[in-house]
């Protein structure tokens, strides 16, 4: 920096404390003006300062409010959430409950139901083999039976014809269809 340069001497204001009279109130005054005006302009800096700061101190209230609010509604929501998923899982160990007791029932159901089928099977099928059996005796009992009427009827049949020939019919036509009947009916 280059040096600086004298020059004329500066004149320092007149120190208030040498003055007197008029020029000492007037001073005064002056001093008294500005130092309202700047007491006046501090006090409005102040007062929208505290205006700030109550605005802001009451938006944060809000701000506190609303989430005080929003806590109160999430937990609200989420007690609400837990009793209905509570009472919903409740709902179904009942329903689960329920059908394993009706699944067992109706195991139980099944099974008997499964014995006394295979008990009606086994009786209903002892009953056709007895059936069948009857059946296959009375077949017999009908062929002995047939064959003892086929045995009598030819005996029968050999007794006529003998007495016809010892009666000595004629024989014509008509006895002769007669016979063949009888031994038809025979089974000769």
């Amino acid at each position: 920096m280059p040096p600086k340069k004298p020059g004329k001497p500066k004149k320092k204001p007149d120190d208030p404390t040498k003055l007197s009279g008029r020029p000492l109130a007037e001073m005064t005054h002056a001093t008294l003006r500005a130092l309202q005006q700047r007491l006046v302009m501090e006090q409005e800096i102040a007062d929208k300062e505290r205006a700030a700061e109550n605005e802001l101190r009451g938006r944060m209230f809000e701000h506190e409010e609303d989430q005080k609010r929003e806590r109160d509604r999430l937990t609200s929501i989420v007690a609400d959430m837990t009793r209905q998923y509570k009472s919903m899982q409740e709902e179904l160990n009942r329903e689960i409950t329920v059908l394993k007791a009706k699944t067992v029932e109706q195991d139980d159901e099944m099974r008997i139901k499964e014995r006394r089928f295979t008990e009606i099977s086994n009786k209903k099928k002892m009953e056709l083999d007895e059936k069948e059996t009857q059946v296959n005796e009375l077949k017999r009992a009908l062929d002995d039976l047939t064959s003892k009427f086929a045995a009598m009827l030819k005996e029968t049949l050999e007794k006529l014809e003998k007495k016809i020939e010892t009666a000595k019919w004629e024989t014509d036509a008509n006895d002769a269809a007669a016979i063949k009947r009888l031994k038809d009916l025979a089974g000769i």
